[in-house]
């Protein structure tokens, strides 16, 4: 686990066998496996030794007839150093590598570890991917003059005409006692299959508002909404299939809007679609539009009753 998403409520994840960021809401977590299971290098073949015996020393006895002593000391990269001490001359001459002396305390060679020091794996990849800059979002005035301006032309069409038809809002005078909220759109392309059944693309363009600037208690209240686990679809599928059952799938086009706001929640009029005869209006929500804090429970109180008759 990375953390948590920016532009949704979800888990940012890092799939080890895609090699991707992924976002879920559904996620189990299993605290009895160590995180460090999983940023294991599969091409990692050392083994775990104890490091705590790395500087127990040998018990030797010095060769009392040698009037020269030398002390050797292996250091990390396996070189050694040496120093030869001259009785005769009263000279010291030492060569000495990188790394510092390892006192010993009677000359003996320590015991170093046998475990194979490897780099380490990749597993820093997922956290160098997490910091990555989101891709540039399509501006409204770059979606209707680029070009694919008729895709998008059609598809904010499509949306204002999804709003009208549900009632989604209406235009009162502006107060100063009003939290008015603004909004943005959300361009986005869906791949679909077309009825023949060859792949295709869909232009979406979502008209969102901006729930983190309500205020509680003011614009929004309860806010929970149940939220069906991957679970109980995979249950449901085999009992479909060992019963030999047909199942259909039907698909709600804006489902949102048709939940019904129980506060008064005030909106700019969103860029695009701003009324000439009342510009500085601001839209009273009748629907819980997209991007409301309250939207997923308006939903489900209004779908329940339905669900429940079919």
């Amino acid at each position: 686990m990375l953390g948590y998403a920016t532009n949704k409520k979800a888990y940012k994840l890092w799939d080890i066998g895609k090699g991707e960021i992924a976002l879920s809401r559904d996620v189990l977590f299993d605290e009895n496996v160590r995180p460090s299971v999983f940023l294991h290098d599969e091409n990692d073949t050392s083994e775990d030794v104890d490091d705590s015996e790395d500087y127990m020393p040998e018990s030797t006895s010095p060769d009392p007839t040698n009037n020269t002593t030398q002390q050797q000391h292996r250091l990390e990269g396996g070189g050694t150093e040496n120093t030869v001490n001259d009785e005769e001359s009263g000279q010291s001459t030492s060569s000495t590598l990188s790394a510092p002396e390892i006192a010993t305390g009677n000359g003996a060679e320590p015991r170093r570890s046998a475990r194979l020091r490897n780099a380490p794996g990749e597993w820093w990849k997922a956290a160098a991917l997490a910091s990555v800059v989101p891709e540039h979002e399509l501006t409204f005035t770059a979606a209707t003059k680029g070009e694919e301006s008729k895709y998008w032309k059609e598809a904010v069409q499509t949306e204002i005409d999804a709003l009208a038809k549900n009632k989604t809002w209406d235009l009162v005078p502006r107060s100063e006692a009003q939290n008015i909220l603004t909004s943005k759109r959300v361009f986005k392309k869906k791949e679909i299959f077309e009825d023949d059944g060859s792949p295709g693309t869909k232009h979406r363009a979502r008209i969102v508002s901006r729930g983190f600037q309500q205020k509680e208690g003011i614009d929004y209240a309860e806010t929970y909404a149940p939220v069906i686990k991957f679970t109980t679809l995979r249950m449901f599928f085999a009992i479909v299939a060992h019963l030999d059952l047909h199942c259909h799938q039907m698909d709600v086009k804006t489902a949102f809007l048709n939940g019904d706001l129980e506060q008064d929640v005030y909106m700019e009029q969103p860029e695009g679609i701003v009324d000439p005869k009342y510009p500085d209006y601001v839209c009273k929500l009748r629907k819980a539009l997209y991007g409301l804090k309250q939207a997923p429970r308006q939903w489900f109180a209004k779908s329940t009753p339905f669900s429940s008759t079919i």
